[in-house]
C-alpha cells in the first residue's frame, strides 16, 4: 500500500513538472503576434497620420504623444516655449538609427526641411548657435497646435526608398513586409526602455470571426484590434481579457442650409430620441447632444440633451411644422444597417426618410450632397482638441462642409481659436463654437460617441489610451 501511495505521488509531481514545463513553454512570448482588421497601406509614415498608427513601432519624432494625450519627450530630451513664435528642442544623445547611423541634428533639420513649411507655419529651423544640440523652430505666427504637428513628423535616415529600405528610431525594425503581414525585430540598440517582444508580426485579417478564431487557436498572439460587438462571445475568455474605450470618434448628420431654413435645423438636430438611439447602438455608441466627444476641448457640458423619448421628439416636429416632409439622406454603404431605423424612426414621427447609400470614397462628395437634405459624416478628433474640427467641417467653403454652411459668428471664432495659445481662453471659445453649431444655429444632428473594443492577452497589463489607439510598446507582462 505503502509503495502504491509512493507512485502515486511521484506521479503527481511528475505530471506537475511536465504541466509547468508546457506552461512555462506555451507563455514564451518572445516571439509573438497582434493581429489587426486593416492592413498598413505602405511603410512610407509621411503619407499617413503618423503618431497613432503601427509605423510608431519603426519610427519617432521630436516628443510623443502619451496615453493622456499629452506631449512627452521622444527623441528631444526637452523641449519648450522661449516666446509665442519660438520653439526650442535639446536632442537626445547617443541614439542611433536601425542601419548604425548616428541620430544629428543635421538629420533633424533635413526631415523638418522636408516636410510642408505650410503645415507647420514656419519661418525657419535652426540648429542653435550656442548649443549645437539644440534646434530652434521659429514660427510665422502663434500656433496652439504646433506641438501636435510636430509630434506627427517622423524623423528619417532618409526619404528615399521607404518601402525597401524603412529606417527609423524606433524598438523594432523591419524583417519583411506585405500589407497583411508586417514582421519585426527588436532594434539591440535602441535608445530608451526596451521593448517587451524579440519578434512581433503584425498580421491582418478583415473578417471578424477568422480573426477571433486565429485569435483563439495561436499561443502566440497578445493583442486582438478591433472587435465587434456582435462576435465577442467567441472570444476565448480563459486566454484574453475584453477592452472597452472611446477612440474621440462620433457619427453625426450635416444639415444641407439650403433645403432647411435654421427653425426646420433646429427641430431635426434634436428629433431623433436618446432612448432609441441607444437601443439602436446596444453597446457600439453612446448618444451625445454635440460633435466633440467627451474629453475633447472644447466640449460643452451646458449643451441641452436631445429629445429623450419618441413622444418628446414627436412635438418638437409637430411644433417646427415639418410633418409629413420627405428628407432626401445620404449614407455610406458602411452605414447600410442605419437605413432601416431611421426609416422606422421617421415614419413614427410623422417624416419620411428617403436613404440613398454611396461609397464615399469613390464619390465627389460636395457634387453629390447638393441634392440631400441630411448627409452622414463621422470625425475623429486628433489630440483631444476640437479646432481641427471646426477648421475642416464649420469653416465657411471648408474641405468637410459639405451642408454649405456659412455663419460670420463661427468664422470668427475659428479664426480667433486658430492663433491663441492660452489653454483656459481657447477652451471657452472652443465650447462657444460647440454651443453655436450645436443649440443656436445648428450645423447638424450629433448621433452617437462610438466605442472600440479590443482583447489582450490575460499575461500582459494594458491601460487604455484616451484616443483608442493600442500601443503595443506599453504591454507588459504579468
Amino acid at each position: 500500500m505503502k509503495l502504491s501511495r509512493i507512485i502515486v505521488a511521484v506521479l503527481i509531481i511528475l505530471g506537475a513538472y511536465f504541466f509547468y514545463q508546457n506552461y512555462q513553454e506555451q507563455n514564451d512570448y518572445s516571439s509573438s503576434e497582434a493581429v489587426y482588421s486593416t492592413t498598413i497601406s505602405s511603410l512610407d509614415p509621411t503619407t499617413q497620420p503618423f503618431h497613432n498608427s503601427r509605423l510608431t513601432l519603426i519610427y519617432e519624432s521630436l516628443i510623443k504623444v502619451d496615453a493622456n494625450l499629452q506631449f512627452q519627450p521622444q527623441l528631444a530630451v526637452s523641449f519648450g516655449q522661449i516666446d509665442e513664435t519660438t520653439w526650442q528642442f535639446t536632442l537626445k544623445e547617443n541614439v542611433k538609427f536601425h542601419n548604425g547611423e548616428d541620430l544629428s541634428p543635421e538629420i533633424i533639420l533635413t526631415n523638418f526641411q522636408d516636410y510642408s513649411s505650410d503645415k507647420l507655419n514656419l519661418n525657419s529651423v535652426t540648429q542653435s548657435e550656442n548649443s549645437p544640440n539644440q534646434i530652434i523652430f521659429n514660427l510665422s505666427q502663434p500656433d496652439p497646435l504646433f506641438l501636435q504637428k510636430v509630434s506627427e513628423v517622423p524623423i528619417l535616415f532618409s526619404n528615399q526608398n521607404l518601402e525597401s529600405e524603412a529606417i527609423g528610431t524606433g524598438p523594432y525594425q523591419v524583417v519583411n513586409y506585405s500589407p497583411s503581414l508586417l514582421r519585426l525585430e527588436r532594434f539591440a540598440d535602441y535608445h530608451s526602455q526596451k521593448p517587451p517582444f524579440q519578434e512581433l508580426r503584425l498580421s491582418t485579417i478583415s473578417n471578424n470571426l477568422e480573426r477571433i478564431s486565429h485569435a483563439n487557436d495561436d499561443p502566440k498572439v497578445v493583442v486582438v484590434e478591433n472587435l465587434s460587438p456582435s462576435f465577442i462571445d467567441r472570444l476565448n475568455t480563459r486566454k484574453f481579457r475584453l477592452q472597452e474605450t472611446t477612440d474621440l470618434s462620433l457619427n453625426f448628420f450635416l444639415f444641407n442650409t439650403n433645403k432647411l431654413n435654421l427653425n426646420q435645423r433646429k427641430a431635426l438636430s434634436r428629433s431623433i430620441p436618446a432612448d432609441l438611439l441607444s437601443q439602436y447602438t446596444e453597446n457600439l455608441g453612446t448618444p451625445t447632444n454635440q460633435f466633440l466627444s467627451q474629453g475633447v476641448l472644447g466640449y460643452n457640458s451646458e449643451i441641452p440633451p436631445q429629445a429623450q423619448n419618441l413622444e418628446e421628439a414627436k412635438q418638437i416636429i409637430q411644433n417646427a411644422g415639418l410633418q409629413g416632409r420627405t428628407l432626401k439622406i445620404m449614407l455610406p454603404t458602411s452605414a447600410e444597417k442605419f437605413t432601416l431605423f431611421l426609416q422606422e424612426t421617421y415614419q413614427q414621427l410623422g417624416l419620411t426618410a428617403q436613404v440613398d447609400l454611396y461609397n464615399y470614397a469613390d464619390e465627389n462628395l460636395k457634387t453629390r450632397a447638393t441634392s440631400y437634405d441630411l448627409i452622414f459624416l463621422g470625425w475623429r478628433t486628433e489630440f483631444g482638441d476640437g479646432q481641427n474640427f471646426f477648421q475642416e467641417i464649420v469653416q465657411s467653403g471648408s474641405t468637410y462642409n459639405l451642408g454649405f454652411y456659412s455663419n460670420s459668428q463661427a468664422n470668427q471664432l475659428i479664426q480667433e481659436v486658430s492663433t491663441l495659445t492660452d489653454p483656459q481662453e481657447r477652451s471657452q471659445k472652443l465650447q462657444e463654437l460647440s454651443k453655436l453649431v450645436s443649440q443656436d444655429n445648428p450645423i447638424g444632428m450629433p448621433l452617437f460617441e462610438n466605442k472600440v473594443f479590443y482583447a489582450i492577452n490575460k499575461d500582459f497589463s494594458y491601460n487604455d489610451r484616451l484616443d483608442g489607439f493600442i500601443d503595443i510598446s506599453s504591454l507588459t507582462q504579468n
